[in-house]
């Protein structure tokens, strides 16, 4: 996918530039759908009485179970293949 040329200079194909912005446009939909989520779950938080110190403690843990679950991810995608570590993660994603 990247072809090297004299010096320092790599050129990339036209797989991998297509590849690049499937993979970016894939990737920039679910990171939008991600923070246009937070908001609406911190007022509905609100709306189900929580108070501010739970809903932060709520958030906070979402993101430590996240950087952990990271690394075993990592692994997983790396046994099983990044393609379908995506489509799991996307229908996971939907699911929720």
């Amino acid at each position: 996918l990247v072809v090297e040329l004299s010096g320092n200079q790599i050129e990339q194909t036209p797989a991998l530039k297509a590849f690049k912005f499937w993979y970016l446009a894939g990737w920039g939909v679910c990171a939008a759908a991600d923070w246009l989520q937070g908001p609406y779950n911190y007022v509905l938080c609100e709306d189900y009485g929580y108070e501010r110190d739970v809903i932060a403690q709520i958030f906070l843990a979402g993101f430590v179970v996240s950087g952990v679950a990271s690394a075993f991810v990592g692994h997983l995608a790396d046994r099983f293949g990044r393609r379908l570590a995506c489509q799991v993660y996307c229908l996971l994603y939907i699911s929720a």
